[in-house]
């Protein structure tokens, strides 16, 4: 039984022989295979490279986008604010000229105020000033850029 279990040299060497023979053969066949990954692995990087470039223009988009809703918010607000001086003059004269408080004139009127809602007026200023600040220091900046331009 020992001499079954062992190989000789010969066999060894038929064996490599036949195992270098079909190595060879993968390989042959891998090499199109590799090609064609580093063909695909190449049109990948490409493609990442130009969504990279897309991704420059969709975040102008988005800051261009943001620019037209802080100006829209500012517009609003602005107009909100003034139309809420407006109503609280003319309730205020109202008021002054009958003897009905405030909170029952505008229970009679069923209107709802931002107070009674929790609208904090002072928060919608603040922000209302703080995108008016960023607006005028973009403008500023656009100014120096074409002063810069044309120097």
């Amino acid at each position: 039984m020992q001499q079954k279990n062992q190989i000789s040299v010969k066999e060894i060497r038929e064996e490599t022989t036949k195992m270098t023979k079909e190595n060879g053969e993968i390989v042959n066949k891998m090499k199109p295979l590799k090609e064609k990954l580093m063909a695909q692995q190449q049109q990948q990087k490409d493609a990442e490279d130009s969504s990279k470039m897309g991704g420059k223009d969709a975040l102008k988009d988005a800051m261009k986008t943001q620019k037209e809703i802080e100006k829209k918010f500012v517009t609003y607000c602005e107009t909100w604010l003034k139309r809420k001086r407006a109503f609280r003059d003319i309730t205020a004269t109202i008021v002054e000229g009958s003897n009905i408080k405030m909170k029952d004139l505008m229970k009679q009127l069923e209107i709802e105020t931002d107070e009674a809602n929790e609208v904090d007026e002072k928060e919608f200023r603040a922000l209302l000033d703080e995108l008016k600040k960023k607006m005028r220091a973009e403008e500023i900046r656009k100014m120096n850029k074409k002063r810069k331009a044309t120097a």
